[in-house]
């Protein structure tokens, strides 16, 4: 888990977890689930190997039942991310989002197409649902090629 969002103190922290009962393309998916309480958002986060100069489209299914700003909550920390960063984990790049939609809805797909930059080794691809209600994602793919 990344360090994510906090709102002014980390307790309470956001649940973050393997979901077994929901799923799109197999048996599981990653589940947010946070309230108006809730002050501490971790983000899933998985680093990948790259080289600059390299196509990369990341794409998720994005699940959400009453997601919804309270308190100090942003809409736009909801959703896919992807960041370049250099061997030693500093930003290359401005983080990219795929914003995920509030409300309730079934699976809808967030995608993001980039090519890695110069000073590239790792590209940081993150889950992120720092607003009250319930999220999942599933059916995460990452694709490397020209």
């Amino acid at each position: 888990l990344g360090e994510g969002v906090m709102l002014g103190t980390d307790l309470p922290v956001a649940e973050v977890a393997i979901d077994e009962g929901v799923a799109l393309d197999g048996t599981r998916s990653v589940r947010f689930h946070a309230t108006e309480r809730t002050r501490r958002f971790p983000e899933r986060v998985q680093h990948l190997p790259v080289q600059p100069g390299t196509a990369t489209r990341v794409r998720a299914q994005f699940r959400a039942d009453n997601l919804r700003v309270e308190y100090q909550q942003r809409e736009d920390q909801v959703g896919l991310s992807l960041t370049w960063v250099d061997s030693m984990g500093n930003a290359v790049s401005a983080p990219q989002l795929a914003q995920g939609r509030l409300t309730s809805h079934p699976w809808e797909l967030l995608e993001l197409n980039s090519v890695a930059p110069a000073g590239a080794t790792m590209a940081r691809v993150g889950l992120m649902s720092a607003v009250s209600g319930t999220s999942w994602f599933d059916g995460i793919t990452v694709a490397v090629g020209d």
